[in-house]
């Protein structure tokens, strides 16, 4: 009788276990917005781009580039630039990180750039899709 019982006090505990950690897992999902990584943005070629003083240089890189490809910009949570990144004589950063406003338009926005480049042939260009 106590083999059986410790037989399913550690299905219980296992069962635990993973609920704890698929809860884990949903809590950085929404404590975090869902980021999307543009490697070698300073090699990106996108149509001529009007400065403002207003923001930085890379926002208005990144705007121009969804407005074109009609990605609605208000989708853009926010916009960092890692601190390992070096910038080039462009003033703009190798590697930038977009983060969305929601997780479920994350792939959407990937696939959206993923297919710019591709029609574009900017192979020096890559964009990462960033799990939690």
């Amino acid at each position: 009788m106590s083999n059986s019982y410790n037989l399913s006090n550690q299905k219980l505990l296992h069962d635990i276990k993973i609920l704890e950690e698929n809860l884990h897992c949903l809590k950085s999902r929404t404590l975090t917005p869902p980021c999307i990584s543009i490697i070698g943005i300073d090699k990106l070629q996108i149509r001529p781009l009007h400065h403002t003083h207003d923001e930085p240089y890379i926002n208005d890189v990144i705007k121009k580039l969804f407005i074109q490809l009609k990605i609605p910009h208000f989708w853009i949570h926010s916009i960092e630039i890692p601190q390992n990144t070096q910038k080039s004589h462009h003033h703009l950063p190798s590697t930038v990180n977009i983060y969305l406003i929601t997780d479920n338009i994350k792939a959407r926005v990937y696939n959206i750039l993923i297919q710019y480049l591709k029609h574009t042939d900017q192979k020096s260009v890559s964009i990462k899709l960033h799990y939690t």
